[in-house]
């Protein structure tokens, strides 16, 4: 599978309690993995003029965004300012977004 996956959250308020469930249901499925497993990531940002958090799953983690509603999308583009690892390794920004660079100021 190689599509990505987007789901619309709401504004910030609206999107605290799903955005947590989400981040423990793949946390517990890392845990459960038992190692590493970098390919899974979750990517969150703030679409500032549509007040709306969106959550990107990458393609690893389809089965856990169509569980909670998500729809198929391009890979979202990098926007250091706005775009947030919510879930996975550390290095997933590198992994999934090797051209930019990331500052981790």
């Amino acid at each position: 599978m190689t599509s990505w996956y987007k789901l619309n959250l709401g504004n910030g308020a609206d999107a605290f309690a799903p955005t947590r469930a989400i981040q423990e249901a793949c946390i517990a499925l890392l845990i459960a993995h038992g190692k590493p497993w970098p390919e899974w990531a979750l990517f969150s940002r703030y679409d500032l003029q549509a007040d709306n958090v969106e959550m990107y799953f990458t393609p690893a983690t389809s089965a856990l965004a169509l569980q909670y509603g998500a729809t198929p999308c391009e890979k979202p583009a990098l926007n250091k300012y706005r775009m947030g690892l919510l879930c996975g390794e550390a290095d997933a920004l590198r992994l999934y977004f090797p051209d930019q660079s990331v500052d981790h100021r």
